[in-house]
């Protein structure tokens, strides 16, 4: 199964004059990634526009928070003028958003996401229970962590787990690079998509068929996204990069019907496209 990876501006939020507003707006992109199960969500530095330095911390930590499941939001997100709006949001309820149990109702087994904490000298991680499940393993205080229950008695012990070991969707991680040809280049040039509406048309039969056969063999896919102001051809410019030379570069909307498409409904839309007609996932 290909993993996906999508980046988006820092400039993502241009245009957005309330905070209630770039709320919103955030929690469509994070509701479209959890929906067709992003891995990661790279913010990348635009260069084309001067942006409002608050608007990368105000879009990493509104994702972060919807990606926390709701019992350990209070333990990792301290108040903060940032989350005003967070309680209005739809939340992205992924199979990792479990109900906070009883310990009477854990199985060897289980998984669950949990904060590290250190009780009496011990590491300990609280994963939503009336108590808090030993860590004899671990040594990291406050990180967040996913968990794998190994033991009931004489107490519950879990030990972490990478989330590429479990089957299912385990959200998404939000990483920021200073620029975007950085991030290109940690990618080989056929596992990315440049999504413009000067690319070729999906609607193509010839190259679609030719895409999705090389995309399926694909294990881990990059899709980068513009800005509402500026394109991939202008932001790629700034950091002396040609669309030319990248082999996906892709109109996900041809014929479009409004004179733009913004970045969250191209998040949506492409990503629907790609599930759908390329199977990716």
């Amino acid at each position: 199964m290909t993993q996906i990876s999508i980046a988006v501006p820092d400039s993502f939020l241009a245009g957005s004059q309330s905070l209630l507003e770039k709320s919103i707006k955030i929690s469509q992109l994070a509701r479209a990634s959890a929906i067709f199960r992003v891995d990661n969500i790279f913010i990348y530095r635009d260069f084309s526009i001067r942006t409002d330095t608050r608007d990368v911390n105000i879009t990493r930590i509104i994702l972060e928070y919807l990606d926390t499941p709701p019992y350990l939001r209070k333990s990792l997100f301290p108040q903060t003028w940032i989350l005003k709006h967070a309680g209005m949001l739809p939340p992205i309820k992924a199979p990792h958003h479990k109900s906070k149990i009883s310990s009477r109702d854990l199985k060897i087994g289980d998984v669950r996401v949990g904060i590290t904490l250190k009780l009496n000298g011990i590491i300990y991680a609280n994963v939503g229970l009336d108590s808090p499940i030993a860590l004899p393993e671990s040594n990291m205080l406050n990180k967040k962590i996913i968990v794998k229950v190994i033991a009931l008695c004489p107490k519950i012990t879990g030990i972490e787990i990478q989330k590429e070991k479990l089957e299912g969707y385990w959200g998404y991680r939000v990483s920021y690079s200073s620029s975007l040809k950085a991030l290109l280049r940690s990618y080989n040039l056929d596992e990315i998509i440049i999504t413009s509406i000067q690319g070729r048309s999906i609607s193509e039969k010839e190259f679609s068929g030719s895409m999705q056969r090389k995309i399926c063999r694909i294990k881990d896919l990059l899709v980068v996204f513009g800005s509402p102001n500026s394109g991939l051809k202008k932001i790629m410019k700034c950091e002396d990069l040609e669309v030319s030379h990248f082999p996906f570069v892709i109109n996900m909307f041809p014929n479009q019907g409004t004179e733009t498409v913004r970045v969250e409904e191209a998040i949506l839309g492409t990503l629907s496209i790609l599930n759908k007609e390329i199977n990716v996932f």
